[in-house]
């Protein structure tokens, strides 16, 4: 801040200076609680002062006024705040209902929600068409068959990862006894891929050791533990326990790239034709759970692989005549996607036709709509117009920031946050009534296709908010570009 004193005593103060002065001492006091100008300097600098002509008076004035606009919308924008408050919290009281609820009932159909609450539904939920594959393909094989490929893997019914990798080997190593430097270096990369490497950063920051959890897993099966016992031995580092193995080889730099380096000595070493035949290639009977198979593992695998095959193309005929569409979603856990090919919600629920999974998918329609509804009556609260109207204030505080030669951004800043801070708790409470409508389907017996739930494409966005002005808002800018001439407009 300049020497108003010596400025005083100088006179060479414009108007607009000595009225900037004043506001920058009132705006400075509300953000630190402290005056930077004197009773005598304020005194000085406007009621002590007499303009010398009708010019500097009015542009003292036109400042003055401006500011005057701006404390008067203050209190406008205050009443906006308080009032989205107000509807937050009132709508807290039908979340925290459906929340404590052990089976939340749609308190809000027949209230006007319902048509929109299912189109949200049919928006934002579908089936997992790998996991709709998979399950078909399952379901399409004989009984023996099937226990057959339990006895393999006791979670192949629901699970699709042990299968998935085994279809992977089939497509290189059936019927090979050698492998080109093309498909070991293939199948280095599948293994390595399969491995959750995104997951790395946000187990770590937790305290967590990522590679104990890493070598707990299989390639189909291959226990991962295997790889860390061959990293070991090829590094020289010594263990007493596998707990220590895990712990060491968690400390290899470059872990990843080492790693793949291994897997691919190994595969160009016969892993595949020593150590761990693929299904595909297997005539052994023999599975890790001690319960035989009645097949061999080959014509186990070539029996899944031709059913497969005959479920693909049922489901892609319903695919190419538009009768299904396939669409790509993604779920979000903290800062980790899971990405999917997903039959929408719209295609499946007006698909006329008796299919096990499109009636299943309707049943949980039915049970969802306690979420839709709920989600419709919260975008369609006025919470959201306030919302909008606060983001126009700040962006008058942009150009009147302008105007006053300093940031007034927070004023309207702490609006704009708050209410930001309380959306985010409303879509928490609204991802806890999810997971508790979600987890009743699974409860039910007869569903067989659970629909997957897109939840986070459901929550409110303020961020897809644009700035909305209001009567109040209106009349402000307009007073200012009255006492501006048209400069407020031209901002």
């Amino acid at each position: 801040m300049k020497n108003i004193s010596d400025l005083l005593r100088t006179g060479n103060l414009t108007p607009k200076e000595r009225i900037l002065f004043c506001i920058h001492d009132e705006i400075n006091e509300m953000k630190t609680g402290v005056k930077s100008l004197t009773p005598s300097d304020l005194y000085a600098l406007s009621s002590g002062w007499r303009p010398k002509d009708s010019y500097e008076a009015q542009e003292y004035n036109k400042y003055y006024n401006a500011w005057d606009v701006i404390q008067l919308l203050k209190i406008d924008v205050q009443t906006t705040y308080l009032n989205t408050i107000i509807d937050i919290r009132s709508m807290e009281r039908v979340l925290a209902y459906l929340m404590y609820s052990k089976e939340p009932k749609n308190l809000l159909a027949g209230k006007g929600f319902d048509d929109e609450a299912l189109r949200e539904i049919l928006r934002n939920t579908g089936l997992d068409y790998n996991l709709l594959l998979h399950r078909l393909t399952f379901d399409g094989l004989p009984s023996k068959v099937q226990k057959d490929i339990l006895a393999l893997e006791p979670d192949a019914e629901t699970s699709t990862q042990y299968l998935e990798h085994e279809e992977k080997l089939y497509g290189i190593l059936k019927d090979k006894n050698t492998l080109t430097k093309e498909e070991v270096s293939t199948l280095s990369d599948i293994i390595i891929d399969s491995i959750p490497w995104e997951y790395l950063n946000f187990v770590t920051d937790r305290g967590l050791n990522f590679m104990n959890i890493l070598f707990n897993g299989y390639f189909a099966s291959i226990p991962l533990v295997v790889f860390a016992e061959k990293l070991a031995k090829k590094l020289h580092i010594e263990y007493t326990d596998e707990d220590e193995l895990k712990e060491k080889v968690a400390k290899v730099s470059n872990i990843q790239h080492e790693l793949r380096t291994l897997i691919h000595d190994e595969i160009q070493g016969g892993l595949f034709f020593r150590d761990y035949a693929p299904l595909c290639n297997s005539a052994t009977y023999e599975t890790c759970s001690g319960a035989d198979t009645k097949l061999p593992h080959h014509e186990l695998m070539e029996l899944w692989m031709k059913e497969k095959v005959k479920q693909r193309d049922f489901l892609r005929g319903y695919i190419d005549s538009g009768k299904l569409v396939l669409e790509d979603r993604q779920k979000e856990l903290f800062t980790i996607r899971k990405y999917y090919k997903s039959i929408t919600g719209e295609s499946l629920y007006y698909l006329d036709e008796e299919l096990s999974f499109v009636s299943d998918y309707k049943k949980q329609v039915e049970k969802l709509l306690v979420l839709g509804c709920l989600v419709t009556f919260i975008k369609m609260r006025p919470f959201l117009q306030y919302y909008a109207e606060l983001l126009y204030f700040n962006v008058f505080l942009e150009k009147a920031s302008k105007i006053f030669e300093i940031d007034l951004s927070f004023y309207g800043g702490t609006y704009t946050n708050v209410i930001k801070e309380e959306t985010n708790l409303l879509n928490e409470q609204i991802l806890i009534i999810a997971e508790k409508v979600e987890e009743g389907l699974y409860l039910k017996d007869d569903i067989r296709h659970h629909a997957e739930i897109y939840i986070h494409d459901m929550q409110i966005s303020v961020d897809d908010i644009a700035p909305m002005t209001n009567h109040c808002l209106e009349l402000a800018e307009k007073k200012i570009d009255e006492s501006f001439r048209g400069w407020w407009g031209k901002m």
